[in-house]
């Protein structure tokens, strides 16, 4: 070999070699950062093992026709109603829409809402803030199980102001929930005996806020309410939203402060709805109390509703969320 081609041939060996030995140093950074990330946040996969995992069941709804049962979606949430909390009946017994649970939160000093059941599981009683639901159904999606009726039923008795929305009506050309208001704006549409018109909407970074004017008719005669609609759309089924985004929308309804139960939806209302409420009850304990404690509110979640915060990744969520309110929180 000549003197050029020996260069040529230690040059392409000495490059070969630190492409190697920079493929190794990127797999054990990847590896170990991984590792250290899951520590320090203490999201491991044995935590979330400890999380009470109830498989769900199927109950009779209280309806007309006796062997009518409670309306569900495929390969989704079954709610007990006796079994968990003896709150979640309220919803099914009261309006016959049985896939909604009520949820308190954790913070001692949070605003006596509504005080709608004694917490057999800690012992204290705490106000219930949040109504955990599935998103309704529309005839378009099951034939004859149309649920949209009862849901307008349930926020006129409970009295609620608002409602969250996490996700679309269709993703990935699957039908997640049913359309439960027009689509134009000043048009009135008519749910059973509840009237709604869509009277503002104001389009926002990754959500849309809605006010609706909402009439309905009862033995006690006509009333008049207004609900605010946050609609949270950056948010796919099964993926994780943009942290940033996700906190800013969270921070936007807290501001609000409404002082009757908070309706949240997803499509299930298991996984995205966990995380959101989880999310604000861990804010509103860390302000109150100065205490963080995601695990403690998962748990209970889960006590109140079985399988909130469905996945690891959404688990995860809750810590990326509040990690970065904390670095919001110090500048």
């Amino acid at each position: 070999m000549t003197v050029p081609e020996i260069i040529i041939a230690c040059l392409a060996v000495s490059m070969l070699l630190m492409c190697c030995v920079t493929c190794f140093i990127l797999y054990v950074y990847h590896k170990t950062s991984s590792r250290m990330r899951r520590a320090s946040r203490g999201k491991t996969p044995a935590q979330v093992q400890q999380l009470p995992h109830k498989p769900p069941e199927t109950i009779v709804a209280k309806t007309t026709a006796p062997e009518a049962t409670t309306t569900k979606r495929p390969n989704k949430l079954r709610i007990d109603t006796g079994k968990v909390c003896p709150a979640k009946s309220v919803v099914a017994i009261e309006t016959d829409y049985s896939a909604a649970s009520f949820l308190a939160s954790m913070a001692k000093d949070s605003e006596n809402r509504r005080r709608l059941l004694q917490d057999e599981f800690l012992g204290e009683s705490d106000p219930l803030r949040w109504i955990a639901t599935q998103g309704p159904i529309d005839d378009g999606e099951s034939v004859g199980k149309e649920t949209i009726s009862d849901f307008w039923r349930m926020l006129v008795q409970y009295e609620v102001a608002c409602v969250v929305m996490l996700g679309q009506h269709h993703e990935n050309y699957v039908q997640k929930c049913g359309r439960y208001w027009s689509q134009k704006l000043g048009k009135t549409e008519k749910y059973g005996n509840v009237e709604v018109k869509v009277v503002c909407e104001l389009e926002e970074k990754g959500w849309v806020h809605r006010e609706f004017e909402v009439s309905s008719t009862s033995s006690s005669g006509l009333r008049n309410d207004k609900i605010a609609h946050w609609q949270y759309k950056e948010w796919k089924d099964n993926d994780a939203p943009a942290i940033s985004s996700f906190l800013e929308f969270v921070l936007q309804v807290r501001t609000r402060r409404y002082t009757s139960p908070v309706v949240v939806h997803c499509s299930a209302g298991i996984g995205r709805t966990g995380v959101f409420i989880c999310t604000d009850n861990v804010i509103s304990r860390f302000e109150s109390e100065g205490i963080i404690d995601i695990f403690s509110e998962v748990n209970r979640s889960r006590q109140q509703r079985p399988s909130m915060v469905y996945t690891l990744a959404q688990y995860e969520c809750i810590y990326d969320a509040i990690g970065e309110y904390l670095r919001q929180t110090k500048k």
